[in-house]
């Protein structure tokens, strides 16, 4: 699976971008289309896990 892909078929989402390397993905969304809750889940679906960074 791609992480990046799966974001990004999520209606709302405007760009994924990860770095397996440093295990963080960048995500620019419209919080109107889709929530936080379900970019969140749609990482965890690909058997990593999610947090929010500030």
């Amino acid at each position: 699976m791609n992480i990046d892909w799966d974001l990004e078929d999520l209606k709302g989402v405007k760009s994924a971008k990860t770095s397996y390397g440093r295990g963080e993905c960048e995500v620019e969304f419209d919080e109107e289309q889709v929530s936080l809750e379900e970019v969140i889940k749609t990482i965890q679906k690909t058997g990593y896990g999610a947090q929010i960074k500030n």
